[in-house]
């Protein structure tokens, strides 16, 4: 069960002990995790009803993986606008639109936590200047 005030974030890994620890780590950054271990078991969590506000995906993984997931992901209206971060040891892996890319083993961890952050208060604010943009001008001229 989540917390009613805290943002929920979807771990996607199949290596036990690196779920382990970015679970572990959101919630000492004051997020709810789910951790599943490939992409068939995250699409499950999200057809059950899970709604996480951002998706940190691994790449390479057994019986679907990252990129098979993060299209179906686009694919489906109700998770489409969910931001994926790509967690990788693969170098120089893009992924279709992933909010980020974070490089197992050669990003600094707080590296990750500011990506997190940045992506969930952008998916989650209600500032009318985030919602318009900040270049674009007000209803006032200004």
């Amino acid at each position: 069960m989540f917390a009613p005030n805290r943002t929920h974030v979807l771990v996607v890994e199949d290596n036990r002990d690196m779920r382990e620890v970015l679970e572990r780590s959101l919630v000492l950054w004051g997020y709810d995790a789910v951790g599943v271990q490939n992409g068939v078991e995250a699409l499950a969590y999200l057809q059950d009803g899970g709604t996480p506000a951002l998706i940190i995906l691994d790449i390479s993984m057994p019986l679907m993986d990252g990129v098979t997931f993060n299209q179906k992901l686009r694919d489906d209206p109700r998770w489409a606008d969910i931001p994926v971060i790509v967690s990788t040891a693969l170098p120089e892996h893009a992924l279709p639109a992933a909010a980020a890319v974070f490089r197992k083993g050669s990003d600094d961890p707080r590296r990750l936590f500011d990506l997190v952050a940045r992506h969930i208060q952008a998916r989650t604010s209600t500032s009318p200047i985030l919602e318009r943009g900040p270049w674009m001008p007000t209803s006032d001229g200004g």
